[in-house]
């Protein structure tokens, strides 16, 4: 944490102005040393951290960009490894719905893990205040939505199940 100090320094026409503090000023190296482009300012031309849009560096609109590309990979990945881990668990457990539940719930995983590396991932970015609180609100967001998938996919297969057992009974 790093104090920001200001003092009163003369100003024009015998006025007073504000002014950053020597000691603030003496920081800026270990500060642009924490939380500047890092290494990425020696291997990438000024363009990439001059160009901007909605706040953004063209750098970190490319970083977003190969992120979004992995996520994706360790969504599907990550999907197929838990099917692998987990499926015959479940197919143990419940031997009638195994199948239709995992099934059910391939799509909501697989943008759980997507989403997850996402918003882990874009957290190096260093991005804006606004575009930090952009993508909190996009995870909180996303957590909605994948939770309210969950519900109506569960509920489709209740009904289809139930749909089954009075068919079977004849009462349909």
């Amino acid at each position: 944490e790093t104090q920001l100090l200001l003092q009163r320094m003369p100003g024009p026409e015998n006025g007073r102005k504000w002014k950053v503090a020597a000691p603030t000023v003496a920081q800026i190296p270990r500060l642009y040393r924490q939380l500047g482009y890092g290494p990425l300012a020696n291997y990438l031309p000024p363009a990439f951290f001059e160009i901007r849009f909605l706040e953004l560096a063209l750098w970190q609109w490319l970083a977003l960009f190969v992120l979004v590309l992995l996520a994706s990979a360790i969504g599907w990945i990550g999907t197929v490894l838990t099917l692998r881990v987990f499926g015959p668990i479940v197919r143990r457990a419940a031997p009638v719905l195994g199948d239709q539940l995992l099934t059910v719930l391939v799509g909501p995983l697989r943008l759980t893990l997507g989403l997850t590396a996402f918003f882990l991932g874009s957290g190096l970015h260093n991005l804006s205040i606004s575009a930090h609180q952009f993508f909190g609100e996009a995870e909180k967001t996303s957590i909605i939505v994948v939770l309210a998938w969950i519900v109506v996919r569960l509920a489709d297969l209740f009904a289809v199940v139930a749909t089954d057992r009075l068919r079977g009974a004849g009462r349909s």
